[in-house]
């Protein structure tokens, strides 16, 4: 039996041992049918959000290769953190060890996500879609004219100058209308409705 646990109560990156040495580990990627099916990051949640600080792997080794290879063994591959010089561990693990499989749709945090459940209460929320890009780049486009009229308060001396700062004031105002609207729309989105969103695309 291989375990992937914590090094510390405190520290929430699961490290695992291959080859007789100690690693962390920076992602944890489930493949089925030949290809990833999900990805959990470097340590695994139950439903409610709570950290599982031990996972047991149903194998006497974590294989070490230097490429993938989806033929139902638990296997690592090592890379460079990102921002580091540490050497961490990839682990592929057979979606079927864990019975790890697809359970439903969920908007979590303004976002659709796709979860998976399995064996020692995992649960995989994976990122499908923001519900509120929208609303994100009505913010943005309201910034910009901020930044505008700014620059007009400073120099208004003709009557040019004037009606564009008017226009850009009226322009703000159907932004702020445009920007409730999305927010009580992506408050109230269901599910399904957000399932039409990224099928329509």
């Amino acid at each position: 039996m291989i375990t992937l646990k914590r090094s510390s109560n405190w520290y929430r990156p699961y490290y695992g041992i291959v080859n007789g040495k100690e690693y962390k580990v920076d992602n944890l990627l489930i493949y089925q049918d030949g290809k990833i099916l999900v990805e959990a990051g470097s340590w695994f949640e139950n439903e409610r959000g709570i950290d599982i600080e031990v996972v047991n792997l149903p194998v006497d080794k974590i294989v070490l290769r230097r490429k993938e290879k989806f033929d139902g063994n638990v296997f690592a591959i090592t890379h460079k953190e990102s921002y580091g010089n540490e050497t961490v561990i990839d682990v592929y693990i057979p979606a079927d060890m864990l019975n790890i499989h697809f359970t439903e749709y969920k908007i979590m945090y303004k976002q659709l996500k796709k979860i998976y459940k399995g064996d020692q209460n995992i649960c995989i929320p994976s990122f499908v879609k923001n519900l509120d890009a929208h609303k994100w780049a009505i913010e943005q486009e309201y910034e910009d004219i901020l930044k505008q009229v700014d620059g007009f308060a400073l120099r208004c001396n003709t009557k040019d100058d004037g009606e564009n700062l008017l226009s850009l004031l009226d322009k703000m105002k159907e932004l702020v209308r445009s920007w409730v609207a999305e927010n009580k729309r992506v408050n109230n989105l269901t599910v399904e409705e957000a399932l039409q969103e990224v099928e329509a695309k």
